[in-house]
C-alpha cells in the first residue's frame, strides 16, 4: 500500500502540497502498522488504526496464551487434547474471574496470569486451591557476569519469560516497565525510553515490573566524559573507574579543536548506586569537566 504523487511513488508519510495529484495504491495483503499512528493527521484515522492494532494484538495474545498453557500442561504430564476438551478448563476460567477460556488465554498471553496458576488447578486433587506457588528457578550460575533477567520481578508472578531491552539498557535502580512482545515474553524498558513511549497505543500490553531487592549480575552502561585535552587525564579517568570496581568494556576517545576531549566508555555496573559512585569518582579527577550517563536516544557531549 502506498501512493503516487504527481506520478511518483512516495511513502505514506509524504506531506502533500496544494495542487498535488494523488493516486492511492492498495493491496489486499496490506494491514495497518503501528508507525502509521505517528504521521496520520485526523483523529478518526488514528482511532481506526489503534482499534485494528488492538484487535490484532488481542488475537495474538490468545494464541500466545494457549501455547504457554499447552506447554505447562505437558510439563505437568497432562493431556493437552483432553484438557482443552474438558469442562474443567471452563470452570477454572470462571474461578479466576474470566467468562470464557479465550479471555483467560489472552490474560496469560498478556502476562497478567501465570500459566502455572491455571494448570495447578487442573491437576487432580488440586481443585479449589486458590493459587499455586511458582516452581523454583532451575539452578544457574552465580550472580556475576552479564545482565541477568532474573533480577527483574513481575508484580504478581515470576513465571514469565523476559529480557532486558538493548535500546535503553536498564540498570537496577532505574524505573522500568515491561511490554509483552509477540511470542518473546516481556521486554524490559526504562521509563522514558522512546521505544516504550511509542507503544502507548496499546497500554494493555504494558506490565508493571520491579527489580529484585538484591541486584544480580552486572549491566553495561554508556558514559560520556568531557575533559581538558592534556596528558594523563585518560589514565586517571580509567584508574578512577577501576577503583570503583567497574570494568571498562569499550572506550572511544575524540579530541576537539577547542582543546577538549570526549571520552566515551561502556562500563559494567551493578546498579544505579554503583553508577553514581563511578561518575562522582570521575568528576573528582583533575581536568574532568563533566561526566554523565548516556542513553541510546541521547547525544554524547556537545
Amino acid at each position: 500500500m502506498g501512493a503516487k504523487v504527481n506520478g511518483k511513488i512516495v511513502p505514506l508519510k509524504h506531506q502533500l502540497k496544494s495542487g498535488d495529484t494523488v493516486e492511492i495504491l492498495t493491496a489486499k495483503t496490506q494491514v495497518p502498522h503501528k508507525d502509521w499512528v505517528k504521521f496520520v493527521r485526523t483523529s478518526r484515522a488514528k482511532t481506526k488504526i489503534k482499534h485494528w492494532l488492538k484487535v490484532e494484538e488481542q488475537q495474538r495474545s490468545v494464541e500466545i496464551g494457549r501455547r504457554l498453557l499447552e506447554r505447562e500442561c505437558r510439563h505437568e504430564s497432562l493431556s493437552v487434547a483432553q484438557t482443552f476438551k474438558s469442562e474443567r478448563l471452563q470452570d477454572v476460567a470462571r474461578e479466576l474471574g474470566y467468562n470464557a477460556i479465550d479471555e483467560m488465554e489472552a490474560a496469560i498471553g498478556y502476562g497478567k496470569l501465570p500459566a502455572t496458576q491455571v494448570v495447578q488447578r487442573l491437576i487432580p486433587g488440586a481443585a479449589g486451591r486458590p493459587s499455586a506457588e511458582p516452581r523454583p528457578a532451575a539452578p544457574g550460575p552465580p550472580p556475576t557476569g552479564r545482565p541477568d533477567e532474573r533480577a527483574v520481578r513481575v508484580k504478581g508472578s515470576r513465571d514469565v519469560l523476559m529480557q532486558l531491552s538493548k535500546c535503553c539498557n536498564p540498570v537496577p535502580g532505574d524505573k522500568i516497565m515491561a511490554y509483552i512482545t509477540r511470542g518473546r515474553g516481556l521486554t524490559i524498558h526504562s521509563v522514558g525510553c522512546p521505544n516504550l513511549e511509542a507503544l502507548d497505543y496499546d497500554r494493555e500490553r504494558l506490565v508493571e515490573v520491579d527489580w529484585e531487592t538484591a541486584p544480580q549480575g552486572v549491566h553495561p552502561v554508556k558514559i560520556s566524559v568531557l575533559a581538558v585535552d592534556k596528558t594523563g587525564v585518560l589514565a586517571n579517568v580509567s584508574s578512577s573507574i577501576a577503583d570503583c570496581n567497574a570494568n571498562i568494556s569499550r572506550a572511544e576517545i575524540t579530541t576537539r579543536e577547542d582543546m577538549k576531549a570526549s571520552l566515551d566508555f561502556v562500563i559494567d555496573v551493578v546498579d544505579t548506586v554503583h553508577l553514581d559512585r563511578v561518575l562522582k569518582s570521575i568528576e573528582r579527577v583533575e581536568g574532568v569537566i563533566t561526566a554523565r550517563r548516556v542513553r541510546s536516544w541521547q547525544d554524547t557531549q556537545a
